[in-house]
């Protein structure tokens, strides 16, 4: 936290180094100081904009975000351990329900047959075999 405080406030200082810089040029080029701080200011655009995209190059941006939003469920969760109970079960059971589904179907239809030269065995039409 403290390293991303400390980059971010170096941001800040470049950034009105930068804008400082551009108002010194644009008032040696003959602009009064508040005309030439305002151009300097829309050459460098949107320093809101700017600072975001800096920091989406910097960092993690999304695994901030996911952070947050496990921080901000285990809260939630745990401010209501009845739903949080409810909604662990109804999980496991619709786990438990895939799992054992889809061993049933592996084992009855995705498993290749125990006969000799499987790949040659062929199905007749208007047959159903399960």
């Amino acid at each position: 936290m403290r390293r991303r405080k400390r980059i971010m406030e170096g941001l800040d200082q470049d950034i009105r180094e930068h804008i400082a810089m551009e108002t010194q040029d644009n008032i040696e080029r003959g602009m009064p100081p508040e005309e030439a701080r305002y151009a300097a200011m829309r050459k460098f655009g949107n320093v809101t904009r700017v600072k975001e995209e800096i920091r989406e190059v910097w960092s993690f941006v999304w695994l901030e975000q996911l952070l947050q939003d496990v921080r901000f469920a285990l809260r939630m969760l745990g401010k209501n351990p009845g739903f949080a109970l409810t909604a662990v079960l109804i999980l496991a059971l619709g786990i438990a329900a895939n799992v054992i589904v889809f061993g049933v179907l592996q084992a009855l239809v995705l498993r290749q047959l125990d006969v000799p030269h499987a790949d040659r065995v062929i199905g007749l039409p208007g047959t159903h075999i399960i």
